[in-house]
């Protein structure tokens, strides 16, 4: 499942061939490197960890770590699994950039969603509320929420009132429409998780990653 990092731009249009719009997410890859190279002889499964850009202020254990390798702190670090043909050409400190996805066609997105704080049932889990007629009192609540004597408390996993957004979310299966290696762009058919500047991850897609 290799993939890369970058920050969501925001949504615009292109056109195919035949003049149809196409509504795409721009994503801008960031400075990419290997950090480390995990092989089955020496960790007990493959495996490449993936450095992004620099970190300012790294702490003393991140950056004695790679002061050792002769590499600059990254400001994220994830580890990604790869086929074991390919990793015969990665080395630690190589660079990474849009042509890992070479070939490709559907994707899987991963990003935290955008934040909406404390919500009601209502908006939190599309919940119907009470009657909207005058006097009833009970218009955006919702209900009862227990029993009475058995099993007299509240069932756990009860859909109620709270924190909403913030979560990891995956979007699997969107089309790859372009990917540009000089620009470092990639145009991903859809709308992905998060907010315009938020860390994303892409990878090659699980279910249809053998379409290419």
């Amino acid at each position: 499942m290799k993939g890369l990092m970058g920050y969501k731009v925001g949504m615009t249009k292109v056109y195919d061939g035949e003049g149809v719009g196409i509504p795409v997410t721009v994503v801008r890859l960031g400075q990419m490197f290997v950090a480390r190279v995990k092989t089955v002889e020496k960790d007990g499964y493959n495996a490449v960890q993936i450095g992004l850009d620099k970190k300012k202020n790294p702490n003393k254990a991140l950056l004695l770590d790679f002061k050792k390798k002769n590499m600059e702190a990254p400001l994220v670090l994830k580890e990604f699994s790869f086929p074991e043909a390919e990793m015969l050409d990665l080395k630690e400190g190589a660079s990474i950039d849009a042509s890992l996805l070479e070939g490709v066609k559907y994707v899987d997105v991963s990003g935290t969603s955008k934040g909406k704080g404390f919500q009601g049932g209502m908006k939190r889990f599309s919940f119907s509320g009470g009657r909207a007629s005058h006097g009833s009192k009970h218009h955006r609540r919702i209900g009862s929420i227990g029993m009475n004597s058995f099993p007299a408390r509240v069932w756990k996993g009860r859909k109620m009132p709270g924190r909403m957004g913030g979560d990891c979310v995956t979007t699997q299966n969107l089309e790859l429409i372009k990917s540009d290696v000089s620009e470092g762009i990639l145009l991903i058919k859809g709308a992905i998780p998060g907010r315009n500047g938020g860390l994303i991850f892409v990878y090659e897609s699980k279910k249809l990653g053998a379409l290419k």
